[in-house]
């Protein structure tokens, strides 16, 4: 029988966890798949445990590679994948038995799926508690799958099951060190519809060596460079693709959401300083590409939202708002994201935010070049 799944494992010295990730893909119910683990240049035990793994079942296969971060390990194992669907298991993390089950059985369903990710459980190594992450309260309808990423990601990496030729196409990018998962989601959102499973088949460990728990700031900061490359590389009607605009009763919706990624605090685009760049986007499609009836819902839904909590938007979104409703001159020009972040530091030093300040700083100074897989406009 021909596998239906390659699971993805890309490991780097997590000797300590290796073993538990391999046994969680043993366990699980549906068994036609095959496992996939690269050895990103581990200077620990993870190859000997490697080897005794594959010996042990032929589903596994193994390979050897130097260091060259996540998102190589990610592509050299897609590049050794045979299986029509991947999957991607972090060697610290875990399988519920029901995962891969949960996905055959979808894709059975919607046999015209192309991307699928599901909810997941957070095991708190610290206390050795698991909880659930509950990110169906962030999933949106599938007219804002891609304007939803622009603000936060809610999409976590074991939990997908991709078509193995959609992520060889696009590749995962090694130039980011902390959200090569998020510019893959980012890509596939403006091309596929996501699908999403509400019942938990993964477990995140969250423990002290995991990047994203040492040097959280680093994955919002390149998830805001990911944000920006799409909107340098798109107009704001590709991030609508799956939106009916003859529909009105989703204008509202729409600009909510756009308000939300330009004036929320924790918003990757307000994080970085590169709001700016979204407004103009907006604009551009308020002004030259929205169909007469969500124009002028667009307009009113911010000249309403303006009104309403002018005493809290202060000068600077007042003025950000007001630019999207002045028709350009000029068609969008793209934005150097360096620019706009040291703009930003700027901007906390003169407020008194020296703390941040620093912080943004220091992901300056440890990317001095963030490449994009797929050509820049930049």
């Amino acid at each position: 029988m021909n596998q239906l799944f390659s699971v993805l494992m890309p490991t780097y010295n997590q000797a300590e966890y290796l073993g538990a990730a391999i046994e969680s893909v043993l366990a699980q119910t549906y068994e036609n798949f095959e496992l996939v683990i690269v050895n990103d240049g581990s200077t620990d035990e993870t190859p000997g445990i490697m080897v005794e793994y594959a010996g042990r079942d032929s589903r596994i296969k193994i390979f050897h590679k130097e260091n060259g971060g996540t998102a190589s390990a990610l592509n050299y194992a897609l590049a050794k994948a045979k299986a029509p669907w991947a999957c991607w298991l972090s060697s610290d993390d875990l399988f519920m038995e029901s995962h891969l089950q949960l996905h055959a059985d979808l894709i059975e369903k919607k046999p015209d799926a192309w991307f699928i990710h599901s909810d997941y459980n957070c095991l708190i190594e610290a206390e050795n508690k698991i909880i659930p992450a509950n990110m169906g309260i962030n999933i949106p309808p599938l007219h804002l799958q891609s304007i939803k990423l622009l603000r936060l990601n809610y999409v976590s990496g074991i939990t997908i099951a991709a078509r193995t030729e959609l992520l060889k196409e696009i590749g995962f990018n090694e130039s980011l060190n902390h959200a090569q998962d998020y510019d893959m989601w980012m890509e596939i959102s403006l091309r596929r519809p996501f699908h999403w499973i509400a019942t938990p088949s993964a477990i995140t460990r969250v423990h002290k060596g995991q990047g994203t728990f040492s040097y959280p700031l680093g994955g919002l900061l390149d998830g805001a460079f990911v944000g920006l490359n799409a909107i340098n590389r798109h107009p704001l009607k590709d991030f609508l693709i799956f939106a009916d605009l003859g529909n009105a009763d989703i204008h509202g919706a729409i600009m909510n959401e756009l308000l939300a990624c330009l004036l929320d605090e924790n918003s990757y685009m307000v994080k970085a300083g590169f709001a700016i760049a979204l407004a103009n986007r907006i604009c551009e499609w308020i002004h030259y590409d929205a169909p007469p009836a969500a124009k002028k819902n667009a307009i009113a839904a911010i000249e309403n939202f303006a009104a309403q909590y002018r005493a809290l938007l202060g000068e600077d979104n007042i003025a950000l708002m007001n630019s999207i409703l002045t028709k350009p001159i000029d068609k969008y020009q793209p934005y150097d994201g360096r620019i706009l972040m040291a703009a930003r530091i700027e901007k906390h030093k003169k407020h008194g935010n020296s703390a941040m300040a620093e912080e943004l700083q220091k992901y300056l100074n440890a990317n001095p070049e963030i490449k994009f897989n797929i050509k820049s406009a930049l």
